[in-house]
């Protein structure tokens, strides 16, 4: 799975950067006997959010995976949009702090490379390297 966060956190990035939101997100899988598998979930609302992305891209993988060795893995976000969608109501403060430090990691990203953030759970999926 910290493979799948990592393809999804590239994927956001690029979404972030263009200034596009997406509604659907695909999985691609390729198995060891080279047959080959997408699977997408399109959501109600356009999103960017680490969290959401995320959330769609690893159930995808835990519900059509199998079992390893995969060929090829891939994630991938479509359906943009650059519009964004006013509510009646206002943002909550979860989703305004939410807004802020995604602008804040995609500026760190921008100036130091992709590599500058990681997540606590992908560490976890990592080798120790001396």
């Amino acid at each position: 799975p910290h493979v799948i966060r990592e393809l999804a956190a590239s994927a956001r990035y690029r979404l972030r950067s263009a200034g596009l939101r997406a509604r659907t997100v695909s999985l691609k899988l390729r198995f060891s006997d080279f047959k080959t598998i997408t699977r997408s979930r399109t959501l109600p609302d356009a999103t960017d959010s680490d969290k959401e992305i995320d959330s769609v891209a690893l159930d995808l993988f835990r519900r059509h995976s199998g079992s390893a060795p995969w060929r090829l893995v891939g994630v991938k976000v479509s359906g943009f949009d650059n519009g964004v969608q006013l509510s009646l109501f206002s943002p909550s403060p979860a989703d305004e702090k939410e807004r802020q430090l995604l602008k804040i990691k995609d500026s760190l990203q921008r100036k130091f490379g992709a590599a500058v953030l990681i997540s606590g759970k992908q560490l976890k999926g990592r080798k120790k390297h001396r």
